[in-house]
C-alpha cells in the first residue's frame, strides 16, 4: 500500500509537474499575443487621414493670420487633443505642442497647407501657470512640414552632407517613408530664417547653399492666427495611459464645451497656421498636383524630436513617453530627445492615389534622381553666412523672469555663460511673518545648479529667511520648488531691500525660457491697521503697491558650480551607502535632488545609471583611481 500511496504521488507530482510547465506556455503564449495585438491596435476613429477621401480643393488662400478662407472640406487629416507625451509625463511644461488637424488647398501657382494646434491645458491649469506660461503660446521651437512630392526622387534623410540632422537637431526625426521636400520654420513667425531643404546627392542629403531655399526669396510664405478653426476638439481626460489613443475605450471629451476643474477652454490658447508654397519650388504644376497627389506631414518639435505630427504617428510620438528624458530626468519625457522613426502615410493632396506618374512636362528635364549640380536661379546666390542662420534654436539662451510680485525682466545668456542668477528683491514697510510659493522652470532649459545647497544637502534660496528659519521646502523636483515660510512672533525684516530669492541654475539648452516666481500667500505683521497690512492670496495683492515693492535682479557667473563625484548622500565621504543610493534610484525606489544628481554622474555621461555605481564600486575596492 506504501509503494502504491508513493507511485501516486510520484505519478500525480509529475502531472503537475506537466500541467505547470503548459500553463506557462500558455500564459507565455498569451503575453506574446497581447503583445502584438497591442503593436498591432488600430488607433482610435478620432484619429483620420483623408477623411471620406477629402484631398483638400481648389481656393485661393491669402496668408494673412486670418482662418476665414478655410473651410471643412479642406480638411485632410484628423488627429486628437491632450494626445502627446506631456499628457502623461511633463504636464507641467510650457509651449504645448498638440497638432489637431490639417488642411490644404491648391491654386494655378500655389499649394496652400494649414494646421491647428490646441492648448487645452487651461481646463485644469491656472493662467499663467505652467503650460499656460509665456500666454500658452507656442514658442520658438522648430516646426516642420514634410512633403512627398516626386516617390521617383531620392528620399531624403534630414541630414546634411556634414552628418548632421537639418539645423542640427539634438535628438532626430527619420523618415522611413518617401520624403523629398522639407520645409523648417519657427514657431514663432518672424523669428529666424525660414528654408525649405531638398536632397543635394544621391544619398538623400541636403545642405544650406544649392539644397536650401529661403522662405523669402523663393515667395514662401507663413502666418499663425490666435483661435480655433475647429467645430469641436475631440481629446483626451483623465488619461493614465498613452494606450488610450488606441481604440475609442478611453475617455474622449470635447474641449468646446468641456468644464474642467478651472472652466471651459479659451481657444486664445491655440495656434492655427497658414502657409504658401509655390508650386514652382516643388517642380510640379497644378495639373500635376490634381492628377497624382502629393503627400504632406506636419511635424511639431522642441529642437531635439518630435512631440506630435499629423497625420498622428502613435509609433513614433508614443513610444518613449513614459522614458526620461536624458534618461536622468523623471518629470519630463524622453519622447522629447527620442529618435523618431516615421512610418505614417502622409496626407494626400490633390488626389488620393499614392503612385504617382512621371514628372510634368514642367518639371526639371533632368531626372532628380541625382542631387542638382547648380544652385536653382531662385535659389539664394550666396552660401548663408552660418549654417545656424535658418535655425531659430540659437546658441543664446532668452531668460525672462517673472512674478505676481514685480515686473517681469528678460536676459539674453551666450554660449559662453554657464549660469543664471537670479534675485527676487523685497522691500517693505512691515514685517512679514509667512508665506506659501511656487518656483517653476523648464528643466530641459535650466538646471537647479548644486551651488543653491548647503553642506548638508539642503536646499537654500530664501537667504534672509533662512538666516532666521521658518523655512520648508514641500517639494523640490525637475521644474518646480515649492515652499513656505513662517515666524509669527518675529516676523522676517525687510525694512531695506534685500533678496527674497536668491537662486542659480545652470544652463544647459538654448532658445527660450521662463522662470515664474509665483507668491501664493504672504502676510504681514497683525496691524490695528488693516489697510496697511501686506497680503498676497491666490495672486490678489491687497495693498502690497502701498506697503511694499518688489523687483528683480538677473546675473550671470562663469564659474562652474562645484560637483563631489560619488558622493551622493553628500556625507563628505565615497563608500558603499553611494552606490547603495544610486542602485535604489535606478530601480525607483528612492529619488535624488540635482546635486546628489551630479555628484552621482561619475562617468560623466549626462545619465545616472548602474555603471556609475559600479564605478564607485571599483573606487572603494582600489580597482580604479578616484576621482
Amino acid at each position: 500500500m506504501i509503494k502504491n500511496t508513493k507511485k501516486f504521488f510520484s505519478i500525480f507530482l509529475s502531472l503537475l509537474l506537466v500541467i505547470t510547465c503548459c500553463t506557462a506556455l500558455v500564459v507565455t503564449a498569451n503575453a506574446a499575443t497581447s503583445e502584438e495585438n497591442a503593436s498591432e491596435a488600430a488607433l482610435s476613429s478620432k484619429y483620420q487621414t483623408n477623411p471620406s477621401n477629402k484631398v483638400g480643393k481648389n481656393a485661393t488662400i491669402k496668408i494673412d493670420g486670418n482662418f476665414s478662407d478655410w473651410s471643412e472640406d479642406m480638411k485632410i487629416a484628423q488627429s486628437g487633443a491632450w494626445d502627446v507625451a506631456n499628457n502623461w509625463k511633463g504636464t507641467h511644461e510650457n509651449c504645448v505642442l498638440d497638432t489637431y488637424s490639417l488642411y490644404a488647398a491648391w491654386d494655378n501657382d500655389n499649394l496652400y497647407l494649414a494646421w491647428q494646434m490646441v492648448n487645452i491645458t487651461d481646463t485644469f491649469w491656472r493662467e499663467g501657470d505652467g503650460p499656460l506660461s509665456d500666454g500658452g503660446r507656442v514658442l520658438k521651437v522648430p516646426l516642420i512640414v514634410a512633403l512627398d512630392v516626386n516617390p521617383n526622387s531620392t528620399s531624403m534623410t534630414n541630414k546634411t552632407t556634414e552628418g548632421k540632422y537639418i539645423w542640427d537637431f539634438k535628438g532626430g526625426i527619420d523618415f522611413q517613408n518617401h520624403v523629398d521636400r522639407l520645409l523648417f520654420m519657427s514657431g514663432v513667425v518672424g523669428d529666424g530664417t525660414p528654408a525649405m531643404f531638398k536632397a543635394v546627392d544621391e544619398s538623400g542629403n541636403s545642405n544650406y547653399t544649392n539644397g536650401c531655399l529661403a522662405f523669402s526669396e523663393n515667395g514662401i510664405e507663413y502666418a499663425m492666427a490666435e483661435g480655433n478653426i475647429e467645430s469641436e476638439i475631440m481629446g483626451l481626460d483623465g488619461s493614465k495611459s498613452p494606450d488610450d489613443v488606441y481604440g475609442d475605450n478611453g475617455k474622449w471629451v470635447d474641449y468646446k464645451t468641456f468644464k474642467g476643474s478651472q472652466g471651459t477652454h479659451n481657444t486664445k490658447y491655440d495656434s492655427f497656421y497658414e502657409i504658401k508654397i509655390p508650386l514652382s519650388t516643388l517642380d510640379i504644376d497644378k495639373n500635376y498636383l490634381e492628377t497624382n497627389g502629393i503627400g504632406a506631414m506636419v511635424l511639431a518639435t522642441r529642437g531635439e524630436s518630435a512631440l506630435d505630427c499629423i497625420p498622428f504617428d502613435a509609433s513614433a510620438m508614443l513610444d518613449n513617453a513614459l522614458g526620461e528624458y536624458g534618461g536622468a530626468h523623471d518629470n519630463t519625457s524622453h519622447e522629447k530627445d527620442d529618435i523618431d522613426q516615421i512610418t505614417v502615410p502622409f496626407a494626400r493632396v490633390g488626389n488620393i492615389g499614392d503612385n504617382p506618374g512621371p514628372q510634368p512636362t514642367t518639371a526639371p528635364t533632368t531626372a532628380p534622381t541625382t542631387a542638382p549640380t547648380t544652385a536653382p536661379t531662385t535659389a539664394p546666390t550666396t552660401a548663408p553666412t552660418t549654417a545656424p542662420i535658418t535655425d531659430p534654436n540659437k546658441d543664446t539662451l532668452d531668460v525672462t523672469v517673472k512674478s505676481n510680485l514685480a515686473n517681469s525682466v528678460t536676459k539674453t545668456y551666450s554660449s559662453d555663460d554657464k549660469t543664471v542668477n537670479v534675485k527676487l528683491n523685497l522691500k517693505s514697510q512691515i514685517g512679514i511673518v509667512n508665506g506659501q510659493y511656487e518656483i517653476t522652470y523648464d528643466p530641459t532649459k535650466l538646471k537647479l545648479s548644486s551651488t543653491n545647497y548647503d553642506s548638508s544637502g539642503k536646499l537654500k534660496i530664501t537667504p534672509e529667511i533662512s538666516n532666521k528659519g521658518g523655512d520648508v521646502i514641500n517639494s523640490n523636483t525637475a521644474g518646480s520648488i515649492v515652499g513656505n515660510f513662517s515666524s509669527v512672533t518675529d516676523p522676517y525684516d525687510f525694512l531695506t531691500e534685500k533678496a527674497l530669492f536668491d537662486v542659480t541654475f545652470d544652463i544647459i539648452g538654448t532658445g527660450a525660457t521662463t522662470v515664474d516666481f509665483n507668491m501664493i500667500e504672504m502676510d504681514s505683521i497683525n496691524s490695528a491697521n488693516v489697510t496697511n497690512m501686506l497680503v498676497v492670496k491666490g495672486n490678489v495683492l491687497n495693498a502690497f503697491n502701498q506697503a511694499a515693492s518688489a523687483s528683480f535682479t538677473v546675473s550671470n557667473s562663469n564659474i562652474d558650480p562645484v560637483v563631489n563625484l560619488g558622493d551622493v548622500d553628500l556625507d563628505g565621504h565615497i563608500n558603499v551607502k553611494d552606490a547603495t543610493l544610486i542602485q535604489l534610484y535606478c530601480a525607483g525606489l528612492t529619488t535624488l535632488t540635482d546635486k546628489q544628481l551630479a555628484n552621482a554622474d561619475v562617468d560623466q555621461d549626462k545619465r545616472v545609471n548602474v555603471k556609475d555605481a559600479t564605478i564607485i564600486q571599483l573606487v572603494i575596492a582600489g580597482l580604479r583611481p578616484g576621482f
